[in-house]
C-alpha cells in the first residue's frame, strides 16, 4: 500500500467510524459498517456496507435514506464524492 493510500484509508476508517457511532445513537437496528476499496480506482471503487441486526431493519428505506444521508455528508465534507452512493452504498443483516 503506498503512503497516499494509507493516508486515504485512515480517513475513510475515521468518518466511518463516526458515521457508525451517530448510526447506533440514532438507527434502530442498526450494527456496523465496512468497506471495500481498490485505491488505484478510488473513489469510484469504493463500496460500503451498512450492516443490520434484522433484514427488516436493513430494508427499512427512512432508515436506509438516513444512513445514505450521513455518508454523503461525512465524505464530501472530507472531499469524497461518490459518483452514485446508492450503487456504492449497500444495507444487508446478520
Amino acid at each position: 500500500m503506498r503512503k497516499t493510500d494509507k493516508k486515504i484509508d485512515n480517513q475513510l476508517r475515521n468518518l466511518l467510524t463516526q458515521i457508525c457511532e451517530v448510526a447506533l445513537q440514532e438507527i434502530q437496528g442498526y450494527k456496523w459498517v465496512s468497506h471495500k476499496v481498490n485505491y488505484a480506482r478510488f473513489p469510484e471503487s469504493l463500496v460500503i456496507t451498512c450492516t443490520f441486526e434484522d433484514l427488516y431493519s436493513a430494508e427499512n428505506a427512512e432508515q436506509q435514506g438516513i444512513l445514505l444521508n450521513l455518508i454523503q455528508q461525512k465524505l464530501r465534507a472530507a472531499n469524497i464524492e461518490l459518483n452514485n452512493v446508492r450503487k456504492q452504498v449497500f444495507f444487508t443483516s446478520q
